[in-house]
């Protein structure tokens, strides 16, 4: 095909020869997997698809006291959920509606500053159970209201309130809803308004990210389960919940990643339809587990229930950026962008798999061009010494480092690199230096073994470096996912015992082949393999 026709898309090649496969076992399995990637090759042909409707839902605007904002922001991002269901539908993520409306501009400049036909704006207030909901459409281009509604609920009724809501939207658009996205609108969530509350109070503290806030969305989660064991998207925040909490060391990732997983299992075995719960079962077996071809197949299935959710987008990027998949990795990343384009960590991926992709010098140009929009997001300084050590300018890799200084959420990540660029330049003892450091960590980033390993590799130390990446691999560290493409490691790639921890953690070229062969061709797992929370292996 490709030599015949050398305009087409080259993941539009390898579909049709999947399809072609003389080996029926090669083919896609189902409709649900090759429409999953037809949007994503859709999505990247174009960027954006005449045929949807591209809108923007504002944060809503609260007149309740300050303690009931976690209502305005639950029923916004509830919403978003709901539209970006649709398939006629393109719905800008919350995080880039939010830092638009930041900006104070009004409604009909925030729409076209992200190319939007429409905006959806309103106001929220509540006293005792009643919920006060408003909610406007307007036409971003002559600025004009194309619809209103005022409506006065019980907080029980409020997830009916919104199923009504969203259909009234599509309809006023006129966007087709097919039959399967009926059925989905259709779920009820919860109609326990204690239950409901307390989901929407989980999701307003698990959005901030830190550790107090962290503790107390798990808790609001609990509180909703203990009042409706059934609520999915319950279970799915306890497991987003419980996935951060290991992932930034808050909680012993032992601990933590079996009991995500267990939550996002419940919430599939309740509703298998939830797109949030695969993609969350997606990451933490990607995480923690490095079970690819099962992270590979949730991931599809969440892209194929909402291919407008762009935190499946990113995430699941970050899967094939992982198993080597640049070209495909940057695909999803651009679709993901353009769902939420001002979305940082959405652009910080992009240099992220340039980086990987030994495409150094163009990571660099993502980089500094994030940093000139946004000097204050630190993380893209830390990122920019990463490619810049592997351009082997040190100096420009720490002053970078120097800028990402205050970014003490990830101290042992900048404490990593500074001894890494210190060694490459020969200071032996400032090298060391670092690795002393990183037993000091205080209540931020916790150091792991593959943070001290980077610095032995610099420093020529290779069997230091061998031991703590197994050690890394034993006790079951996240950046292990990492290694099958991190340029540092590449000194000690063709050492056998490099190969053994690759072999391991899954990321060897006949397991990633293996793996990549399942995600494409994986059927659906049965109830019995998803109700149990599994255990990890003995390290």
């Amino acid at each position: 095909m490709a030599a015949l026709r050398a305009d087409l898309h080259p993941l539009l090649v390898k579909l049709v020869e999947t399809c072609l496969q003389k080996d029926p076992g090669k083919r896609y399995q189902s409709a649900d997997e090759l429409i999953a990637d037809l949007h994503a090759i859709r999505a990247s042909i174009d960027g954006r698809s005449a045929a949807m409707h591209r809108i923007a839902v504002l944060p809503l605007v609260t007149a309740s006291a300050a303690g009931e904002a976690y209502l305005a922001d639950g029923i916004g991002e509830e919403l978003i959920a709901r539209l970006s269901a649709l398939s006629g539908l393109h719905v800008i993520a919350r995080a880039s509606t939010l830092a638009a409306s930041r900006s104070g501009m009004a409604a009909a400049k925030i729409g076209r500053d992200l190319g939007v036909e429409t905006i959806v704006q309103g106001t929220v207030s509540r006293s005792g159970s009643d919920v006060d909901l408003a909610v406007e459409l307007l036409e971003v281009t002559q600025n004009r209201s194309l619809w209103a509604s005022q409506q006065k609920v019980d907080l029980s009724e409020l997830p009916d309130a919104l199923r009504t809501l969203t259909w009234h939207i599509a309809d006023q658009l006129a966007v087709q809803v097919h039959h399967d996205e009926r059925r989905r609108l259709a779920r009820k969530g919860s109609d326990n308004p204690a239950a409901y509350a307390a989901y929407l109070k989980g999701r307003y503290f698990w959005s901030k990210r830190d550790r107090a806030s962290l503790l107390q969305a798990r808790d609001h989660f609990q509180q909703a389960l203990d009042q409706d064991p059934v609520f999915a998207q319950a279970w799915t925040g306890l497991a987003d919940t419980f996935s951060l909490l290991g992932s930034y060391m808050l909680l012993q990732p032992e601990e933590a990643y079996p009991r995500a997983r267990g939550a996002a299992e419940q919430a599939i075995a309740i509703d298998d339809e939830l797109a949030e719960a695969h993609a969350s079962l997606a990451t933490i077996l990607a995480d923690f587990y490095w079970n690819w071809p099962a992270a590979g197949h949730h991931y599809r299935r969440a892209l194929t229930l909402n291919p407008s959710y762009a935190t499946a987008r990113l995430w699941y990027a970050g899967y094939l950026r992982d198993l080597g998949q640049f070209d495909e990795a940057l695909l999803q990343v651009r679709a993901a962008r353009e769902l939420d384009p001002l979305s940082l960590p959405i652009q910080a991926a992009e240099g992220i798999t340039l980086y990987v992709g030994r495409r150094y010098a163009e990571a660099v140009q993502v980089y500094r061009k994030l940093i000139e929009i946004t000097p204050t997001f630190t993380y893209a300084h830390f990122l920019l010494a990463l490619a810049l050590t592997q351009l082997h300018e040190y100096d420009d890799a720490l002053a970078s480092l120097q800028q990402a200084a205050s970014w003490g959420g990830a101290i042992a990540d900048v404490r990593s690199l500074l001894g890494y660029v210190h060694a490459s330049l020969g200071q032996h003892a400032q090298a060391r230096g670092m690795l002393d450091a990183l037993d000091d960590t205080g209540d931020h980033q916790h150091a792991t073994p593959f943070h001290r390993a980077v610095i032995h590799v610099a420093l020529g130390e290779n069997e230091d470096a061998l031991q703590l990446l197994d050690l890394a691999c034993a006790t079951r560290t996240k950046q292990v996912r990492l290694l099958r493409v991190e340029p540092m490691f590449d000194p000690i790639r063709a050492d056998p015992r490099f190969q053994a921890v690759l072999e391991k953690a899954g990321l060897t070229d006949g397991a990633v082949a293996r793996a990549l062969a399942s995600d494409a061709h994986r059927s659906a797992p049965s109830l019995t393999d998803t109700q149990t929370p599994h255990r990890p292996p003995t390290p």
